[in-house]
């Protein structure tokens, strides 16, 4: 399994619009930071899992949608907790479901279209899948700058320690 994020721009956050407390939260912020992103063709999301093929995953929609997940993603799997990441947009309908077991992730896709068929489970470690999806953060996070500056992006990277 392969989920990984090649970002070659940084974004500083004090450029994206002012956001309203009554109208956004840290999904309005995501989704302008994924829009901003998506516009360089040289930055690429890629997932590859549960057959030889990449998933058909963008940086505008489906990263947000991944993003948002993240956090809870990385707790569940620290505490060896099974977890799941689903990628609910039009177009990709597919979730990546992670069961633990004695210090592993059975790695299982599900197609919610019926469209796409899973052709293998996987298994990784509990280290390496953390160490992975950590990474990703890591790679998400360093094409930030001034990320503290928004109190929405503070509030959502609050949840990812």
């Amino acid at each position: 399994m392969l989920i990984q994020l090649e970002l070659t721009s940084e974004l500083d956050i004090t450029q994206l619009r002012q956001y309203d407390d009554e109208y956004d939260n840290e999904i309005s912020v995501l989704t302008d930071i994924c829009t901003v992103l998506s516009k360089n063709k040289l930055n690429q999301f890629k997932i590859q899992a549960f057959s030889n093929e990449f998933w058909p995953v963008d940086i505008e929609t489906d990263l947000v949608v991944f993003l948002e997940q993240l956090p809870v993603c990385i707790r569940e799997i620290n505490l060896g907790s099974d977890s799941s990441i689903d990628l609910y947009e039009q177009g990709i309908s597919r979730e990546i479901l992670l069961k633990f077991n004695q210090g592993n992730y059975n790695c299982y896709g599900k197609s919610h279209d019926g469209i796409w068929v899973p052709s293998y489970a996987e298994n990784i470690s509990q280290t390496d899948l953390l160490k992975m999806l950590k990474t990703f953060l890591d790679h998400f996070l360093s094409a930030l700058k001034n990320k503290h500056s928004n109190k929405y992006l503070v509030h959502w990277l609050s949840d990812n320690t």
